[in-house]
């Protein structure tokens, strides 16, 4: 997460200097440099809009930068609703530009040079995040697994605090009936001592 932090903040600050006029001259180009229609088919894979465009259609991106609010979608993009078709697609647009680098970009628009830093930056911030997903999910596991595991040790001691206190019931119980079963048989045999059977007269 700390290394797609400074991602997030290099987003922010590639639009920081950008103003709608700048996108307007992208928008004039009737027939754009390679670099600056690659540019804006990446942001258009992104779908900043929230319209869905064809990347390899020039005129669908004249539509995005059309946008009056553009610029404000792209400070507040839904960075964590990205799909990974959308990244698909902006990668297939970069490898059929190898030349697209920010470097590049600049000496052709400053308007691009700030919408491919843009670009680049949420690029970098899913890479991370998606990484990050999986151990969330696997946290929120391992927690729910965690409080069933301590549910079932509680239940598991009060029932065994229960069976302790019947089996201390059964042992006092047990000694209770022994020591009277020793009682009894002590006076047993006192009575034994004390009047022995009588001897049968009629067999005599």
């Amino acid at each position: 997460l700390m290394e797609a932090l400074p991602a997030v903040a290099a987003a922010g600050a590639a639009l920081e200097n950008l103003e709608k006029k700048d996108l307007d001259e992208l928008k004039a180009f009737a027939k754009p440099p390679a670099l600056v229609m690659a540019t804006c088919a990446c942001v258009v894979c992104l779908q900043p809009t929230g319209v869905k465009l064809d990347e390899n259609d020039w005129g669908d991106c004249k539509k995005m930068l059309a946008d009056g609010g553009l610029l404000g979608k792209l400070k507040g993009y839904p960075k964590d609703a990205i799909k990974p078709s959308m990244i698909s697609k902006l990668n297939s647009v970069k490898k059929k530009n190898p030349e697209l680098t920010v470097e590049k970009m600049g000496t052709v628009s400053k308007a691009g040079k700030g919408l491919f830093v843009w670009v680049e930056a949420i690029a970098k911030y899913y890479s991370v995040a998606k990484n990050i997903e999986p151990l969330r999910i696997k946290v929120k596991t391992l927690e729910k697994q965690g409080a069933e595991t301590d549910k079932e040790l509680k239940r598991l001691n009060e029932l065994l605090e229960r069976l302790n206190g019947e089996l201390a019931d059964l042992n006092a119980n047990f000694s209770s009936a022994n020591t009277e079963l020793t009682e009894l048989t002590e006076m047993a045999d006192l009575m034994k001592k004390r009047w022995p059977p009588r001897r049968n007269s009629s067999a005599a």
